[in-house]
C-alpha cells in the first residue's frame, strides 16, 4: 500500500491461520509476530479467537506499536528511514498461510503545521 507520510497511524487484524510468522513493513521498520511462541517483537501477545490485531503510530521521532487493542504496548525509536524510502506498507506471512482481515493506513499532519 503506497503511502506519501511517514507520519502514520495503521491498524490491521490478521487471522493467524497456520503461518509461522507475520511481518508488517511500516515507515521503514519491520513489526514480527511470531505465531509459534505468541510474542509481537518479543512481547507476548495470544490471538483473540485467532486474529490479532496491531497498531502502529509512525512518526519521525517514536514508532508505537500496540497489540490487541492494548495488550501489549511497545515504544521504540522513529522509523529507520524517512521519506520515500520508507513509503509503503506491506504485510506478509511465512511458513503458512494467514488472511488479512483488514488494512487502515492514515496518514496524519504534523502539530507543527507546514512541517
Amino acid at each position: 500500500m503506497p503511502v506519501q507520510s511517514d507520519l502514520l497511524d495503521v491498524r490491521l487484524a490478521v487471522a493467524v491461520g497456520d503461518a509461522e510468522e507475520i511481518s508488517l513493513q511500516v515507515a521503514g521498520r519491520t513489526i514480527i509476530y511470531d505465531a509459534a511462541t505468541r510474542k509481537l517483537d518479543e512481547a507476548p501477545l495470544d490471538p483473540e479467537d485467532g486474529t490479532i490485531h496491531i497498531q502502529v503510530l509512525a512518526d519521525r521521532s517514536l514508532t508505537e506499536t500496540i497489540g490487541n487493542h492494548g495488550r501489549v504496548y511497545i515504544s521504540g525509536p522513529g522509523p529507520a528511514r524517512q521519506g520515500q524510502d520508507a513509503a509503503g506498507i506491506s504485510v506478509t506471512a511465512e511458513g503458512g498461510q494467514a488472511s488479512l482481515l483488514s488494512l487502515e493506513a492514515h496518514e496524519l499532519r504534523s502539530i507543527w503545521g507546514g512541517q
